[in-house]
């Protein structure tokens, strides 16, 4: 059997993280993660909807806090990361004004 070296890259290769803000439910962090991205941090000022995205991405730190008290530095504490180690940072489009009520 022959041994065949595993690319550089490969071998550092890691799950890339997210930052889901206004996420609601979680569906835009569902897409990521059926992409093989993992939620790192969530934020939505509606507590059920964090209720939900909570039971939808169990390892997401996650936070009702205001978006106004919501800056890079805390979530990197929070989540115990340096600048630049979350790929991305996604913004959910707001659902009210296509929801009927």
């Amino acid at each position: 059997m022959q041994t065949v070296a595993v690319p550089k890259w490969i071998a550092e290769w890691r799950v890339m993280r997210t930052i889901d803000l206004f996420c609601g439910a979680g569906g835009l962090g569902e897409g990521f993660r059926q992409a093989g991205f993992s939620a790192a941090y969530a934020n939505d000022h509606e507590a059920p909807a964090i209720a939900t995205y909570t039971v939808n991405h169990p390892n997401a730190v996650c936070s009702s806090d205001a978006i106004e008290t919501v800056g890079p530095k805390k979530i990197r504490e929070q989540l115990g990361v340096a600048r630049g180690e979350i790929d991305v940072v996604m913004g959910g489009p707001p659902c009210q004004g296509f929801s009927t009520y």
